[in-house]
C-alpha cells in the first residue's frame, strides 16, 4: 500500500502512516529521508526538530494511531542479501517509537521493508517475526496493486522518477515545436470572457482524457492553451477554483497531464505559473510527492512568483 500512498517506491526513507483510532483507515501519510550517517549533534538536533514539527500534521489530520515503515535502500544493508540478526537503523526505529509515544499516539507497528520481505522492530517472537522476515503473500499483493492501479494509482519507481517526469523537453523536441506552432492559434481563440475560456479548456481536457489519444493535434492545442490561461491572474485563479470545486477525478487527472507537458515545454519565468497550478492540481488529487516537485520547479523558475 505504501508506494501508492506516497506516490513512489520509497528508498532510504521512513514513512509514517497516520490511522484513525480503532481502525486501519489511513488519514495521512508522511515520508522522510533517513538522516545520513556522520551528522554532528547539532545537525541531528536540527533534524529532530523538523520531524517533531512535521509530526503535528498527524494531529491536524485526526490521526490517533500510527504505523512506521522503514525502507533502508542502502547498498551496504546486509539484510537485503543475507539473513542477519540485527535489522538496520534499529536506533532510528526506537527513537521514532519514543517520539510518537511521547506525543500520545498509539504505535501499531514499526517495520523494516526490503523488497517483498517485512520484519518488525517491536516483535521478538521468532515464530511470528522470523529473522529473515515475513514474505508478503504474492496473490494478496497482486490483488491490492491491481485494485489500486484500476483506480488510477500507479506509483513511480522512485522520487527521482517523479522529478524527471517534469524534466524540460529539449529545444529541438518535436512535440515542443508543435506546441510553439500552436500558440498563435490558441491565442486567437481566446476571448475577453475568463469564465468562457477556462470552461472551454476544461471541457476540451475532459474530452481528451476520455480517450487519451496521445500527442495529437487536440492535445497539442490544450498544452498551448494552458500556458496562456495561467499567465494572467484572473483566468489562473478561476481555473484553480474550477479544479478545486467542480472537477471530478478523471477531469483533474486529464488537466494534470496537460499541465505536466506545458511545464516541460515552457522556459524561464513562464514555468512558474504553470508549475504552481500543476502543484495545486497534484495536491487536490492527493499526490503530495508530485505537488512538492512541481512547487520546487515553480520556485526555481521564479523565486518571487506570488502564488
Amino acid at each position: 500500500m505504501v508506494p501508492h500512498l506516497v506516490g513512489f517506491v520509497p528508498e532510504h526513507s521512513f514513512v509514517v502512516v497516520g490511522l484513525e483510532l480503532g481502525s486501519n483507515r489511513s488519514v495521512i501519510t508522511l515520508r522522510f529521508d533517513i538522516p545520513p550517517a556522520g551528522l554532528s549533534d547539532d545537525e541531528l538536533v536540527q533534524v529532530l526538530g523538523v520531524w517533531t514539527y512535521s509530526m503535528e500534521a498527524l494531529r491536524r489530520a485526526g490521526a490517533a494511531a500510527v504505523t512506521v515503515v522503514l525502507y533502508p535502500g542502502d547498498a551496504d544493508d546486509r539484510w537485503s542479501d543475507v539473513v542477519v540478526d540485527e535489522l538496520p537503523y534499529r536506533e532510528l526505529a526506537e527513537l521514532l517509537e519514543e517520539m510518537l509515544v511521547a506525543a500520545e499516539y498509539e504505535v501499531r507497528e514499526v517495520v523494516c521493508v526490503v523488497g517483498e520481505r517485512v520484519r518488525s522492530y517491536l516483535c521478538d517472537n521468532l515464530d511470528c517475526c522470523p529473522t529473515e522476515g515475513r514474505a508478503l503473500d504474492p496473490s494478496e499483493a497482486l490483488r491490492i496493486r491491481a485494485s489500486l492501479v484500476e483506480q488510477g494509482s500507479a506509483p513511480m519507481p522512485s522520487r527521482r522518477a517523479v522529478a524527471e517526469a517534469l524534466d524540460a523537453r529539449e529545444d529541438d523536441d518535436e512535440f515542443r515545436g508543435a506546441v510553439l506552432r500552436a500558440r498563435p492559434g490558441a491565442l486567437a481563440r481566446q476571448s475577453s470572457d475568463v469564465v468562457q475560456d477556462v470552461e472551454a479548456f476544461l471541457h476540451a481536457a475532459a474530452r481528451w482524457g476520455r480517450d487519451r489519444d496521445g500527442r495529437t493535434q487536440r492535445f497539442t492545442r490544450l498544452v498551448a492553451t494552458a500556458g496562456l490561461l495561467v499567465t494572467d491572474i484572473a483566468p489562473r485563479d478561476y481555473l484553480l477554483r474550477e479544479l478545486a470545486v467542480e472537477c471530478d477525478r478523471p477531469e483533474l487527472e486529464a488537466v494534470r497531464a496537460v499541465l505536466t507537458e506545458a511545464v516541460r515545454c515552457a522556459r524561464g519565468p513562464e514555468v512558474a505559473p504553470l508549475a504552481a497550478v500543476l502543484g495545486v492540481a497534484a495536491w487536490l488529487a492527493g499526490d503530495g510527492a508530485a505537488a512538492r516537485v512541481a512547487l520546487d520547479r515553480s520556485l526555481a523558475a521564479d523565486p518571487a512568483y506570488s502564488l
